[in-house]
């Protein structure tokens, strides 16, 4: 048996009776298109099955899209969290990520962010550990760079978030100076067989 041929951006406008253009603005979220022509477009792409090119799409945006996320060491229980918060977040929004590690090497860091720059993704957090320089570099071809857990002081137009550890310490230790429990109290020093002044005591 013959393989189904996959359908094309061609297919998904004659089926809809709308011009190629019209199918790319749908699907690139760019440009301008009727409610009723995008619901149509997207009724004819699920019909045929069609799935955009992310490599064509990537190709004609200059982009391959996704986030970057450069840790230095995945192991690690903090930084694991980090990654695991970022993929679930990642996720829902429909978008890839790419992990690597730096392991605290600020040149291994320049490669990586060397390379995700070179891929063109949207953004990238990181928690950073190398030179201002090749960050500010990012900064610029990035749409959108974020540190986390650490900043660089020559980068104050790169935002960060910050854990606010005394503040938590603080917050921890009014928490139990409210919750401790109340020693109880007596109503004579007569009941504290330990006293020097019990029944029976006798003072020097």
């Amino acid at each position: 048996m013959a393989e189904r041929r996959s359908a094309t951006i061609k297919d998904v406008a004659a089926a809809a009776g709308v011009g190629i253009a019209t199918v790319s603005r749908v699907f690139s979220g760019t440009g301008s298109a009727s409610a009723a022509t995008r619901e149509r477009v997207l009724a004819a792409a699920r019909e045929l099955d069609y799935r955009p090119s992310a490599l064509g799409r990537g190709l004609k945006l200059r982009r391959s899209g996704g986030i970057g996320l450069v840790v230095p060491d995945v192991t690690d229980p903090f930084c694991a969290e980090v990654v695991a918060g970022v993929l679930a977040c990642a996720r829902t929004l429909g978008e890839h990520v790419i992990v690597d590690a730096a392991h605290g090497d600020p040149s291994r860091e320049a490669e990586i962010v060397d390379r995700l720059v070179e891929q063109r993704v949207d953004g990238i957090i990181a928690l950073p550990a190398g030179d201002e320089a090749d960050w500010r570099a990012a900064a610029r071809v990035c749409s959108s760079v974020v540190f986390a857990d650490r900043v660089l002081p020559g980068l104050p137009d790169i935002p960060s978030v910050l854990a606010d550890d005394a503040g938590g310490v603080r917050s921890l230790t009014e928490y139990l100076a409210e919750t401790r429990p109340t020693p109880p109290t007596t109503s004579s020093p007569a009941t504290r067989p330990w006293s020097s002044t019990a029944p029976g005591s006798t003072r020097a």
